[in-house]
C-alpha cells in the first residue's frame, strides 16, 4: 500500500492533506503520511493511517482540525510577509521623499531609471533594425531585454504603485 492509496479518504476530511498524500513527489507525501500518522497517534504507515482512520471516524475531525490550523497559520505567515513588504516599500519612498526636500530630486534614481529605459529602448532597437543571427549573441540580447524589462516595471512599481492585484493573479512557484 502506498500513500496515494489513502489520499482520497483523507482528502474527504482534509483537502489539502489528501492533495499532498497523492501527489507526485514522493518525499513530500511521505512527509504528509508521517504527519497525518502522528496525529492519528500511529504507525507511520499507509496500512496504519487507514485503520486508525476505519476504526474511528472521529479521527477524519483531527486531521480537518490540523488543516485548518495551518491554513490560520499560513494566513498570519502572508499577512505578515504583506506588512514586510509594504514596510519595505514605505522606507524606500520616505527616503526618497527625504532626499527630495533635501536636495531638490534625487538625481541618482533617475538616473538610474532613465538608464534602464534608454538601455531597453536601445537593446530593443537593436534587435529591430540589426540582424541579428541566430546564436548565443541573439539570446544574450533576448535576456539583457527581459532582465531590462523587469528593472523598467520594477521602475514604475516605485514610482506610481504597483497593482497588487496583479500580483495576486500571477501563477506562484511552489
Amino acid at each position: 500500500m502506498d500513500w496515494k492509496d489513502i489520499a482520497s479518504t483523507v482528502a474527504k476530511a482534509a483537502p489539502i492533506l489528501g492533495t499532498v498524500l497523492g501527489g507526485p513527489v514522493g518525499a513530500v507525501a511521505g512527509a504528509a503520511g508521517s504527519l497525518v500518522a502522528s496525529i492519528l497517534g500511529c504507525d507511520d504507515s499507509p496500512e496504519a493511517v487507514e485503520k486508525a482512520i476505519s476504526q474511528n471516524p472521529e479521527n477524519l475531525l483531527k486531521l480537518k482540525e490540523l488543516e485548518a490550523q495551518e491554513q490560520a497559520r499560513m494566513l498570519k505567515w502572508k499577512q505578515a510577509q504583506l506588512a514586510a513588504e509594504l514596510a519595505d516599500r514605505d522606507s524606500a519612498r520616505q527616503r526618497d521623499i527625504a532626499i527630495t526636500r533635501v536636495k531638490g530630486g534625487n538625481l541618482r534614481a533617475d538616473l538610474l531609471a532613465l538608464t534602464a529605459m534608454v538601455a531597453l529602448v536601445g537593446v530593443m532597437a537593436a534587435l529591430f533594425m540589426f540582424p541579428v543571427p541566430e546564436g548565443s549573441a541573439r539570446d544574450l540580447l533576448l535576456v539583457v531585454t527581459g532582465c531590462l524589462i523587469n528593472i523598467v516595471k520594477e521602475v514604475y512599481g516605485f514610482e506610481f504603485g504597483s497593482s497588487r492585484g496583479e500580483q495576486e493573479a500571477r501563477p506562484q512557484v511552489r
